[in-house]
């Protein structure tokens, strides 16, 4: 699709689905998919000749693909996947990938007024052969949850809570994350950033941060039943700017969690709770 907008009110199945931004200013390609999508390849393509050319797809249902490739067109354009669960949870199959590394945007949220969000789950990997250049969870008027079950990799993660306290930003890591950076903004709603060792042991290397001292909560959890959790180490800087609250662990899940920067960790409140099994311990190491 070429230099234009459409919208797909009905289920989709297609091999191939091209999304190419045209090379003058303006001359954007945006694509709706209203119903449930099937797509071998799907592909979105700013232009190289003109930084004001973007290549746009939003999905409001379930969206199963082998590839999606976003590529920003060496930075010059945005190349952006949406995932809308406006119509209910979602789950999207395949992997997700830049055109290079650090290209494209996949932005997540669920633009019911009011409401919180319904989760959108990622089984693939995403960035896994070229990362991405940014994950957005929610914005500041919407909510957004995402559940990655698959490894992520993006230059910058930022979480955001809508305008009412209900738009709730929600983020779940369950394999290895590569990012340079978290964000964490409540906005009139809260936002909880979640890693779980249920795969096993994980280092997350990058920094955690409120957009403002006191927001966001970073939550570290072992969901597998009846068994001693796997740590989550964080080599990062974790508060920057200050992260309202740590939670290692729930009344029905165990936790581990080691701090290991020099740049220490900074947060408003810390909570370690053990789950409700006896081997749920859960521990927190600075």
């Amino acid at each position: 699709y070429f230099g234009g907008d459409a919208i797909f009110n009905g289920t989709l199945a297609a091999t191939t689905v091209a999304i190419n931004a045209g090379n003058v200013a303006g001359e954007n390609a945006g694509a709706v998919f209203v119903g449930d999508a099937t797509i071998t390849n799907l592909t979105l393509t700013a232009n190289s000749a003109n930084a004001n050319t973007d290549a746009t797809a939003e999905f409001q249902s379930a969206l199963t693909a082998t590839t999606v490739t976003l590529d920003d067109a060496t930075s010059n354009g945005t190349a952006e996947l949406t995932i809308n669960t406006t119509n209910g949870a979602q789950t999207i199959a395949g992997t997700i990938d830049g055109g290079a590394a650090g290209e494209g945007t996949l932005a997540v949220k669920d633009d019911d007024d009011g409401a919180a969000a319904q989760a959108a789950t990622f089984s693939g990997n995403i960035g896994a052969t070229n990362s991405l250049r940014a994950i957005t969870v929610g914005s500041a008027t919407e909510a957004g949850e995402a559940v990655f079950q698959g490894t992520v990799a993006a230059t910058n993660i930022t979480v955001d809570g809508g305008d009412h306290s209900n738009e709730t930003g929600l983020v779940e890591f369950q394999k290895g994350v590569t990012a340079t950076a978290i964000s964490l903004d409540d906005n009139t709603g809260v936002v909880t950033a979640t890693f779980n060792a249920t795969n096993g042991a994980v280092t997350f290397a990058g920094t955690v941060f409120g957009h403002s001292a006191g927001d966001g909560t970073l939550n570290v959890i072992d969901d597998d039943a009846n068994a001693a959790p796997d740590a989550i180490t964080f080599s990062g800087q974790i508060g920057s700017t200050q992260v309202g609250a740590l939670t290692v662990g729930s009344s029905t899940q165990g936790g581990s969690a080691v701090f290991t920067s020099t740049d220490g960790v900074s947060v408003d409140t810390v909570t370690v709770t053990g789950g409700d099994h006896s081997s749920e311990d859960s521990a927190v190491e600075f």
